[in-house]
């Protein structure tokens, strides 16, 4: 194999980039460049190869999209569709794949370390030799899983994210129907990705005839972090229905070595989530219940898990 060797998470609105050095050496020279700026993905490589002083060999690109005949495409930032193979040649690198990115996210499970998580329920056990699976809401909403095999840990990826989103309590089967009526459908990712906080803040405001002003995601974090009871309530529902989600997710693919929740969403609204209530909606499957009490559930507060997931692709190529 060749090495350095290129890494990327390439996401709805940011692009992470990192180097691995050798066979066992952790990412190195990471650094986040804003999709924005830069025309095409390789653009971004170039910009970011330059920087680092680097000539990476070849590539694994995790990508926020559907992996099709060799070609990704961006959900959430349609103009970067790239086909992986006319990335060779773009700054030196000789040979380029792609991974989605929930595979690469999911990949790193098996490598993330204790410093890597917050445990929310730091008594349950992982069963060894079963499934891993991890969701996380950002720009969308991904979800992924890897199984072990006789020849190491496989990724399931697939487009989870997308499936409809169910609810506990009457309050939000409520507000999911004024989801309903505005989109026909209400997909996970609808609601339980940043500009479905800033809906949800908008669409509570709705139903209890209190019109708010239109607020970003990130105001909406904010002002719930500063105390606002408004922003709160609906930071209160968006982890609860992210909650619900997961449950159903870590009943899908029967992850008892553990159910991750990771992206940059959940590691802002940490010091707001209620763990009583978070544990209560992942759990509350009827006679499922005890099955989901007993699997662990954390959150992933590395910065760059997909990063580390690509870099575990890398090790596994022969």
């Amino acid at each position: 194999m060749s090495w350095p060797a290129l890494i990327a998470d390439i996401g709805g609105t940011n692009a992470r980039f990192a180097v691995v050095e050798g066979r066992g050496a952790k990412p190195a020279h990471a650094r986040n460049l804003i999709n924005a700026d830069y025309p095409t993905l390789a653009a971004a490589i170039e910009a970011y190869c330059d920087e680092a002083k680097l000539r990476p060999l070849r590539a694994a690109i995790a990508a926020a999209g559907p992996q099709t005949d060799g070609m990704f495409r961006l959900t959430n930032h349609s103009t970067w569709d790239v086909k992986v193979a006319e990335l060779a040649g773009t700054a030196g690198l000789q040979e380029a794949v792609s991974l989605n990115d929930f595979e690469a996210l999911a990949l790193s499970l098996p490598h993330l370390e204790p410093a890597d998580v917050e445990a929310l329920k730091p008594d349950a056990k992982p069963v060894a030799g079963t499934p891993l699976a991890v969701a996380g809401p950002g720009t969308g909403l991904g979800l992924g899983a890897v199984v072990p095999t006789a020849s190491g840990w496989q990724a399931i990826p697939g487009e989870g994210g997308h499936v409809e989103l169910g609810h506990r309590h009457a309050r939000e089967a409520a507000v999911l129907d004024l989801v309903r009526r505005e989109f026909g459908r209400v997909s996970a990712e609808r609601v339980l990705c940043g500009n479905g906080l800033a809906m949800l803040h908008r669409l509570i405001g709705e139903l209890d005839g209190d019109r708010r002003d239109q607020l970003t995601p990130a105001q909406v974090t904010d002002a719930a972090l500063a105390g606002d009871g408004q922003a709160k309530g609906t930071v209160e529902m968006f982890l609860n229905l992210l909650a619900s989600y997961a449950g159903d997710a870590a009943l899908v693919y029967g992850s008892r070595g553990g159910m991750f929740v990771g992206g940059g969403i959940i590691t802002r609204l940490l010091p707001l989530l209620d763990r009583p209530s978070f544990l209560s909606h992942f759990r509350a499957k009827g006679r499922l219940e005890p099955y989901l009490a007993a699997m662990p559930l954390s959150v992933i507060t590395n910065p760059v898990p997909a990063l580390i997931g690509c870099a575990a692709y890398l090790e596994n190529v022969k």
